[in-house]
């Protein structure tokens, strides 16, 4: 080798170490490793109740090339915290209206400014503390990107490898380990990195369904927990399916309590997950992206707040998993008659908990005609068979379900709460002027047209109000007590029909319907808006804080007491509350399914584990390593479109296509058409509501980046395998 080939080694070693230099600056920085602080600058504006706002200086050291997140409550948070004397405020991040409301620490940043109360709500003015700000220093995705692409073209190019230097006479070695196919994991490393994860993620859970004991409480919650205590093996109402308040029964009676609730989310959410990575594995042989999905599953904010809540999603979103696992098996065994049979059964427990995923009817039909398409004639009696088992059994599933309600209520229906649900969306298209109902819109014409003028012009919906009454601060001093729900109330004495769900349900449905008939321009525009909103939105939908969280606990506190008030409730006995004895007394006798609510911690007699002084202690340290661990996952899960969309371009290159390649991107298809279905129905359906309902099909999403990813990846490299094997020499590979 002579000299000038040894200088010019050297200056590729150089550029190596610079690169991967790069690359683990970009990691530590994006997964804020980097923290600066600055002082909150007096004196605080009030803003109401409890709040005061400030706006901090940040100061950003090379500003081209960094940046702090100044988004708040929505899809990303900001990660500011806010110091008081020093110590973190305990609200953590809160919604505006809470910090003014309930204040307790809460804080939140947006815009550019601070919103937040002082832990005991006294004047951060007067009080004499001092307040600081601490906010993470990241990398803007542009530079990252570039970061990236210049190590991508230095691979294509052969200057450098992640396993040494490389010397202009060793190009053709680089080119065979570069054009290699997509590698597999050692089978011993994969299943390492497998248990960490999955042992992590079950610690986590254990010990935090030890810490709290209770789920939280919703709005929703008696909703689920009343059909339970009411009607036994069979826990659904008129308003609500049973597939949660089902699994609700399950795990009480499995575990003799209400931890068993919190129980049986962990081991749904994890038994799917690992369900859907190991068919990954199997049937595509992903191994990496196997891992990145369980751990964006198994660590995603979003999921956990709803598993320790009593609310469905977390049960629709397990149903959504089992759902993907087993289509993406399918592809695999595409004639199997039992496999269709699982898919059609799990698409039907789906429904039961979410009537929303009524959308897994046509796509189940479209994933069978996928495999059709894609097999050799001979087996396509066997694979449409397989598909109208599969459809057969969520239709066999639905005539039950009907047929259960009809015994129950006189009806073949789903549920009574179609009504109330277009209503609540479409209520400000009211026909005012219309036939059906006159005396009725004559009281609701002042309400609905003020609610036209200061709320839907500004593309802002209250659905709570319209069918449930419900007030905050804004529209009780609009409207003071008044609401359509009131008026409909109003109006059904007046006629001396006796007020049932079934009565208000009709009327809300016939005004609906009245008015998306005499509106239609005006409903197909709000569906567009809707569905922009549910895609813009709705990928990695968060709620506002972290829970389980240490500065959630208060909030479980007000849970637990609201859990007493329940059970109290239902036993008849609501003076009971006064004392623990006497509480014990009231549900000694309670029948059985309202006994298995009855539990210690719930009814006063034990304090909740988080009240001694070392689990607080504990649970702060879980939660500061679970940040560390969930906020880079949170970043990797919001730029998944970003590489999704480079994927999509990737198999556009001509010459690559491969067997394999074509699966990866048929499934990719197939659960990004599931996604944009199930957002269709939402937008027709749900308007005015947020898009936590996407929370459901965040598995799905990620599946359909992540494999569109893989898609490109396998495209490009059988191009690059095919055009480096002109180019060096070297023989193909196989596909």
């Amino acid at each position: 080798m002579t000299p000038k080939s040894l200088t010019l080694s050297r200056w590729i070693r150089i550029c190596q170490i610079i690169l991967f230099t790069a690359l683990c600056a970009v990691l530590l920085l994006n997964s804020g490793a980097y923290w600066r602080s600055g002082q909150l600058p007096q004196p605080f504006r009030p803003v109401a109740g409890h709040a005061y706002a400030a706006v901090p200086v940040v100061k950003i050291p090379l500003q081209p090339l960094l940046f702090t997140p100044t988004s708040g409550v929505g899809k990303q948070p900001a990660r500011l915290q806010v110091l008081e004397n020093g110590v973190p405020l305990g609200g953590g991040e809160t919604p505006g209206d809470a910090i003014i409301q309930q204040g307790g620490g809460g804080y939140v940043y947006w815009e550019g400014t601070v919103t937040f109360s002082s832990s005991d709500n006294s004047n951060p003015n007067e009080n004499g503390r001092i307040y600081r700000v601490r906010y993470p220093v990241l990398l803007h995705a542009s530079v990252a990107w570039g970061l990236a692409a210049a190590l991508a073209l230095a691979l294509a190019a052969g200057l450098t490898s992640p396993l040494g230097g490389i010397g202009p006479w060793g190009l053709r070695n680089a080119a065979a380990r570069l054009l290699r196919p997509i590698p597999r994991m050692p089978a011993p490393l994969y299943w390492l990195s497998f248990a960490g994860i999955l042992v992590a993620a079950t610690a986590f859970r254990l010990f935090w369904t030890h810490v709290l004991h209770v789920p939280y409480v919703s709005p929703d919650t008696l909703s689920y927990v009343t059909p339970v205590i009411a009607n036994g093996w069979l826990p659904f109402s008129e308003i609500r399916t049973g597939g949660t308040s089902t699994l609700i029964l399950l795990g009480l009676s499995l575990f003799r309590g209400p931890v068993g609730i919190l129980l049986m989310h962990n081991a749904t959410v994890i038994a799917s997950t690992v369900f859907l990575c190991i068919a990954i594995r199997h049937v595509l042989r992903f191994d990496v992206l196997s891992l990145l999905l369980l751990a964006l599953l198994l660590f995603n904010k979003g999921s956990i707040f709803y598993e320790y809540s009593l609310m469905s999603e977390i049960d629709s979103t397990v149903f959504y998993c089992l759902y993907a696992g087993l289509a993406v098996l399918s592809f695999r065994h595409k004639a199997s008659l039992s496999l269709a049979a699982a898919i059609g059964i799990v698409a039907f427990f789906n429904i039961y908990v979410k009537p929303s995923a009524l959308v897994l009817i046509p796509a189940t039909a479209i994933l069978y005609g996928l495999h059709s398409w894609t097999l050799r004639s001979g087996a396509l009696g066997r694979t449409a068979l397989a598909g109208c088992l599969a459809v057969g059994a969520i239709i066999i599933g639905l005539g039950a379900m009907m047929t259960g309600f009809k015994a129950r209520y006189g009806e073949y229906q789903i549920s009574r709460f179609d009504g109330y649900n277009m209503f609540s969306h479409v209520g400000h298209l009211t026909d005012l002027d219309g036939t059906a109902y006159p005396e009725l819109k004559q009281a609701l014409r002042p309400l609905l047209e003020r609610y036209r003028e200061r709320y839907v012009a500004f593309g802002q919906h209250e659905p709570n109000w319209l069918v449930f009454g419900s007030l905050n601060e804004q529209l009780t001093r609009d409207f003071d007590s008044s609401s359509p729900a009131k008026v409909m109330i109003e109006y059904l004495k007046s006629r001396n029909i006796v007020i049932t769900i079934a009565a208000l349900n009709a009327i809300y449905k016939d005004l609906a319907v009245e008015g998306i008939k005499a509106h239609p321009a005006e409903y197909l525009r709000l569906v567009g808006k809707s569905f922009v909103h549910l895609l813009r939105h709705g990928y990695g939908y968060n709620v506002h804080r972290y829970t389980p969280a240490p500065e959630a606990l208060e909030e479980h506190r007000r849970s637990l007491a609201q859990f007493r008030t329940i059970v109290l409730n239902e036993a008849g006995k609501p003076e009971a509350a006064a004392s623990c004895r006497t509480g014990r007394d009231a549900t000694a006798s309670a029948r059985w399914p309202l006994r298995l609510f009855v539990d210690a911690i719930v009814l006063g007699c034990e304090a909740p584990a988080y009240e001694t002084p070392s689990t607080l202690r504990m649970a702060e340290r879980v939660h500061d390593a679970y940040r560390r661990v969930v906020e880079p996952l949170g970043l990797l899960f919001q730029e998944l479109p970003k590489l999704a969309a480079l994927g999509l371009l990737a198999c556009c290159i001509p010459g690559g296509g491969s067997p394999r390649q074509r699966d990866t991107a048929l499934m990719a298809a197939f659960f990004g058409l599931c996604c944009l279905g199930y957002c269709v129905l939402l937008a027709f359906l749900n308007i005015a509501d947020p898009p936590r309902f996407m929370i459901n099909i965040n598995v799905l999403l990620a599946l359909t980046g992540g494999l569109a990813v893989m898609a490109g990846l396998l495209r490009a490299g059988n191009a690059m395998k095919r055009g480096g094997a002109r180019l060096f020499s070297l023989p193909p590979s196989p596909a």
